[in-house]
């Protein structure tokens, strides 16, 4: 009877996901032959629900984050099933010539905006210039106008070029209300810069949350610059607008400390990758729980007869990473007499998926996060309920005491990682070589896989071209010559970092980068670029908003050895503050456990 219920329950399941996926796939093609169907009539607009379901609310202008476009907006206009992780490309990945998407506040003169007809021509001569024919895929200009206007802008679009492939449409409440914020943070998520006509200011309201969301208010004569350059200025702008108290990083805490108040625990820990998770389950199993493992093959394989006897189990199961295990875990644990406890912490890479998606919500207890830009965006595009959430960030082992190193490692950059391609190691090379145009000593070690070591590379034509051109420079740039080193991957980063005088970031995108605060702790200056979130993380000493800012602060930091060793001692007890296994990995323990912090 047993092996029978175990065969209709695995029935069902399948039964069931094989529905999901034909209504996903149903969708799919309604959603494809609309956005066929505006391609062809060009000067489109998207309907209210599809905006609806990617308006942000924040309380205020100061609490709006760069994003990438919302989940529901990216399909619509491109397909893509899968969120984009990068704020500034918030579409998914394009050349770095590509032209900027840029934003065209219609409001009027009085209000910093385009008149409808200079908006209306405006649009018409971007999709010329850019030879945009009609029906072609791609965004280029998105037209931002309050609803009384809305009906004028679009007989302007008709009369000014008819179809106008590219462009988009879309009705605004007064920025300064909550609805407006929202809607304005909607639209600046699918574009590189806001365009402001010569001579006037924009609405404080507007610019006020453009800047806060990463976008910079250009003026005419910069609209043909590439998105890149616009990104770069769209995170100097984001920078521009933090007040001196945000300055300084995350705001100090007092020390979490958890009593669980409860029986010890019986714990199950599910996931596939749990290099995170062994600091949680020392500290469990130290304060008296049991602790088992749900080891996954991947993101969605497992031996299912083993996760269903754990969770009939467990007290609590807590999912590292909120992947297939997430999922699988809220439809099996959820009951109206459920009495195990469900958490899970999400780090990235599944904010690009379909997973968070797919969680049943009402069986996730708590669901903790990395970072707030990550959690800001999984609930915009999941509408899980705030209130169940919390940022706790990776904890950091910092020595007590570090051994007496070379001052001459404050001219070695270290980059921990270069793969994929997000990782920047063109920055990185372009850091290089702008330092040693002035001072020879800088030198750059890469610790991590080497391109032409992993098997996935051939299966990525595009990834593989990249790696070989910069391969190919190092080789040939007399500024690089004998100036970078490889160091194959290992557990032994302590030793590394003291060979480093720098640790760098120059991602696209992350969540945390690890990197930063370990070398920090470990006795290396942090140099980051701002990427989305870093600022909410990171001290602004550390940041910079392009490479040639990040040199002249390098510079600045290594040409004395005391001066450098300072800020290297600024940042550690920075990171001992913030970070410290010590206090984190209690925090973790009371969000798993739902217990009370003293």
């Amino acid at each position: 009877m047993n092996v029978a219920g175990a065969r209709l329950r695995r029935w069902a399941g399948r039964a069931r996901v094989v529905g999901e996926r034909a209504v996903v796939t149903a969708g799919d093609a309604g959603t494809s032959a609309l956005r066929a169907a505006r391609g062809a009539r060009g000067a489109a607009t998207l309907p209210e629900r599809t905006w609806r379901a990617a308006d942000v609310h924040v309380p205020d202008a100061a609490a709006a984050l760069p994003l990438p476009a919302a989940a529901a907006l990216r399909r619509a206009l491109t397909g893509v099933r899968d969120p984009s992780l990068d704020a500034f490309s918030p579409l998914g990945p394009r050349p770095a010539d590509a032209p900027a998407v840029l934003l065209l506040p219609v409001a009027g003169p009085a209000a910093g905006g385009w008149s409808v007809e200079a908006a209306a021509e405006l649009a018409a001569r971007r999709c010329a210039d850019l030879e945009m024919p009609a029906g072609a895929p791609g965004l280029h200009t998105v037209l931002m106008t309050d609803p009384a206007s809305r009906r004028a802008l679009t007989a302007a679009l008709r009369s000014a070029g008819g179809r106008l492939p590219g462009v988009l449409v879309v009705a605004c409440p007064d920025p300064a209300t909550a609805a407006g914020r929202a809607r304005v943070l909607a639209a600046l998520g699918l574009v590189d810069a806001v365009l402001a006509p010569e001579g006037t200011r924009l609405d404080p309201a507007l610019a006020s949350v453009a800047a806060r969301a990463g976008r910079a208010v250009i003026g005419p004569d910069r609209a043909g610059e590439t998105w890149e350059r616009l990104a770069t200025a769209g995170r100097a702008a984001r920078l521009d607008s933090l007040t001196p108290a945000e300055d300084g990083g995350p705001p100090a805490a007092p020390a979490p400390r958890v009593r669980v108040t409860a029986e010890p625990r019986r714990v199950v820990v599910a996931g596939h990758d749990l290099k995170f998770a062994g600091a949680l389950m020392d500290r469990l199993r130290a304060d008296g729980h049991e602790v088992r493992v749900d080891a996954w093959r991947g993101h969605a394989r497992h031996d299912v007869e083993r996760s269903r006897a754990l969770a009939a189990w467990a007290d609590v199961v807590h999912c590292e990473w909120s992947l297939g295990n997430l999922a699988w875990y809220s439809r099996h644990l959820d009951s109206p007499h459920r009495t195990t406890r469900l958490t899970s912490r999400l780090h990235l890479q599944e904010a690009g998926t379909a997973f968070p998606s797919r969680v049943r919500q009402d069986a996730l207890d708590a669901w903790v996060f990395v970072a707030e830009h990550v959690r800001a965006q999984v609930l915009r595009d999941t509408r899980f309920p705030a209130a169940r959430t919390s940022v706790v960030p990776n904890a950091v082992a910092v020595p007590p005491t570090l051994p007496d190193g070379d001052d001459d490692r404050r001219f070695v950059l270290g980059l921990v990682g270069v793969l994929p391609e997000r990782k920047g190691l063109h920055r990185a090379l372009d850091l290089l070589a702008t330092l040693r145009r002035v001072e020879p000593r800088h030198t750059l070690r890469i610790r991590g896989h080497h391109p032409e070591e992993v098997g996935w590379m051939a299966q990525r034509p595009a990834a593989a071209a990249y790696y070989r051109a910069q391969l190919r420079r190092i080789e040939t740039d007399p500024l690089l010559a004998g100036a970078v080193t490889w160091d194959p991957h290992g557990p032994d980063m302590p030793a590394w970092y003291a060979r480093v005088g720098v640790a760098l970031s120059v991602s696209d995108f992350e969540s945390f980068h690890f990197t930063l605060p370990d070398g920090a702790a470990h006795g290396c200056l942090p140099a980051a670029l701002a990427w989305a979130g870093a600022d909410l993380l990171y001290p602004a000493a550390w940041l910079s908003p392009d490479v040639a800012t990040m040199a002249e602060a390098l510079r600045r930091a290594t040409a004395d050895a005391r001066a450098w060793r300072s800020a290297v001692a600024q940042a550690r007890r920075d990171v001992a503050h913030t970070y410290a296994e010590e206090d984190v990995v209690p925090a973790r323990v009371c969000r798993i456990l739902g217990g009370t912090a003293t």
